[in-house]
């Protein structure tokens, strides 16, 4: 079997238990053989001959076998991309999803390239805190989460320059202004809803990283009174919400006596990140 009959090797095994063949093919082509799918597949590629190893099939089988017992497919694969780099995922830790790049994008466009320290919290898998030091090398980042099986998978996917601290949200730190800038995902998910959420959803991501309380407010209450007390005079925060929570988060900003309180849309249009500054 060559690399292009393999790709369609895949879409085969796949389209009984796949709800998006063709996205899934190419994530588990490319993940399999390290190869771009339409490098292989465009009518100008060099006809590929070679038989591919044994070792392909075998790591298919595995992953089609969790697949369609219902496991996401990224837990079956160990990894998951976001922005366009491959990132280390375990059942620990939340799947990434685009929505998060949102919060990036907004905080990237906000800031400049001059040194500052940053906190996140909620680390999960460390895609914010990661992307945030590709992009902006010279920040001092920190990042805290409540679970160690979490961090554990962070660093593997986090540089050694970004401190990873085991908290119960800023218990751990010092209650004192020390940063520029404050970033959180935080769980946002009204409780009343988790045994709502899609199957795939519920039964396999860690609940603890999406259960926002009795409304899904609860971490921003939080955030808004604690995280004023770490960051620096006009320090920045910048908080990814629930499509539905953009007036309830900036109204909790407000009694708070945030500054300069707004909202941003995601690619969808809907509200996705509130910014404020202390």
């Amino acid at each position: 079997m060559t690399l292009k009959e393999f790709y369609f090797y895949i879409q085969e095994k796949i389209s009984a238990f796949s709800p998006t063949v063709q996205q899934d093919c190419d994530i588990l082509f490319e993940h399999i053989t390290t190869h771009r799918p339409h490098a292989v597949l465009r009518p100008t590629s060099p006809p590929l001959t070679d038989p591919i190893p044994e070792a392909y099939r075998e790591r298919l089988d595995k992953i089609c076998h969790e697949y369609a017992r219902g496991v996401p497919l990224a837990y079956c694969m160990g990894e998951c991309f976001f922005f366009n780099k491959a990132y280390r995922v375990s059942p620990h830790t939340l799947i990434p999803r685009q929505d998060t790049e949102s919060l990036i994008l907004t905080c990237l466009e906000k800031e400049g390239r001059e040194p500052l320290r940053v906190l996140e919290l909620g680390t999960g898998s460390g895609i914010i805190c990661e992307t945030l030091r590709e992009e902006r090398p010279t920040w001092e980042i920190y990042s805290v989460d409540i679970s160690p099986e979490a961090l554990l998978t962070a660093k593997e996917n986090c540089n050694p320059a970004i401190t990873l601290i085991a908290s119960d949200s800023f218990s751990a730190l010092r209650d004192h202004a020390s940063f520029d800038i404050l970033i959180s995902n935080p769980p946002y998910i009204p409780a009343e809803e988790i045994p709502n959420l899609d199957t795939s959803v519920r039964a396999h991501e860690p609940l603890g990283a999406l259960n926002g309380g009795t409304d899904g407010l609860y971490f921003y209450r939080y955030l808004a009174e604690k995280g004023k007390k770490l960051l620096y005079p006009q320090g920045r925060l910048y908080l990814e919400i629930g499509w539905d929570q953009g007036t309830d988060v900036p109204a909790i900003l407000h009694q708070a006596q945030w500054n300069t309180i707004s909202c941003h849309p995601d690619l969808a249009g809907r509200d996705r990140v509130v910014t404020a500054t202390a």
